[in-house]
């Protein structure tokens, strides 16, 4: 398996420039249709949450070797969790090169000498891959798998692709800035809100989700509004309804108005489990996907 050599970023700055070059040439939907995601103006969004089982033509727990052209991992991480108390993670160790070696992590993980449930995450893409929904064109695509294990390692185990299986998906995204915005029709729609009315008529309406705001500056004379737009939506948080049926795949919306970047982040339950997990010993510093996926402010 494939987990030594970081994503080189000129690389990937120069394939994005080809992507867009020649568009929907490299561009993939996530059914393998082009014009796949456009969904019918008619259509009623679900009552409650109705989660992915996968993405882009793979479910969640396909192994590691199912997919083509994934390369090297960008990133190696492991964490503990023992189902009660949240335990501490730590990130792949550095190679002189560079790149993540993942027996070091192995064997750190077997200094520990743990009996908690241990998971390793990776992260990967292809270069030339891009997906495009409901109109939007998302890129990069990074691709999570998450390896679980409880026996003390000293090494790599030997079916170590048999045990990293597909866990989650994150999707960037470029829309109209706030700067832009200024510029265009009020009645724009935006690549955002097309990317979220395809999500909300898809899997439902996130926790808190409260349509379009428009905000008025009572000393303009000209009534010109300001359209608001939530830094994040959540689908699958412990706020949503108690009448909502329970899930285990949580996706996170993310977007900055002020430099229209954003990111779709669905993950399954292995890589919430590791999200869980990202906790110092002391417990005041955590990882950036504990904040992404498991803090419900």
């Amino acid at each position: 398996m494939r987990l030594h050599t970081p994503t080189s970023i000129g690389v990937a700055r120069a394939t994005r420039i080809l992507l867009l070059l020649i568009g929907a040439a490299l561009v993939v939907s996530a059914s393998g249709e082009e014009n796949a995601g456009e969904l019918p103006s008619t259509r009623a969004p679900p009552k409650y949450y109705e989660q992915p089982s996968g993405f882009g033509g793979h479910q969640w727990g396909e192994r590691f070797a199912a997919f083509d052209g994934l390369g090297t991992a960008m990133s190696i991480e492991a964490a503990w969790n023992d189902g009660k108390q949240l335990d501490d993670h730590f990130q792949c160790i550095r190679m002189p090169d560079g790149s993540c070696d993942i027996n070091a992590v192995v064997r750190w993980a077997n200094t520990q000498n743990r009996r908690a449930l241990l998971t390793l995450v990776s992260e990967h893409r292809i270069e030339a891959q891009g997906f495009r929904i409901a109109g939007v064109t998302a890129y990069p695509i990074t691709h999570y798998f998450c390896g679980q294990w409880r026996e003390l390692l000293e090494t790599a185990p030997s079916d170590l692709e048999e045990r990293m299986k597909y866990c989650g998906i994150r999707l960037q995204f470029e829309s109209e800035n706030r700067q832009t915005l200024a510029t265009l029709p009020n009645d724009h729609v935006t690549q955002y809100q097309k990317l979220l009315r395809y999500l909300i008529l898809t899997y439902g309406k996130p926790y808190g989700y409260r349509g379009r705001v428009s905000v008025y500056d009572a000393d303009d004379s000209k009534g010109s509004a300001r359209r608001e737009f939530p830094p994040r939506y959540r689908w699958c948080t412990k706020l949503d309804s108690i009448f909502a049926p329970k899930c285990d795949v949580k996706m996170t919306l993310s977007f900055d108005v002020e430099s229209g970047a954003g990111s779709l982040l669905i993950a399954a339950a292995p890589l919430v489990q590791f999200a869980q997990a990202q906790r110092s010993a002391d417990g005041r510093e955590r990882g950036a996907l504990f904040y992404e996926l498991i803090e419900d402010k």
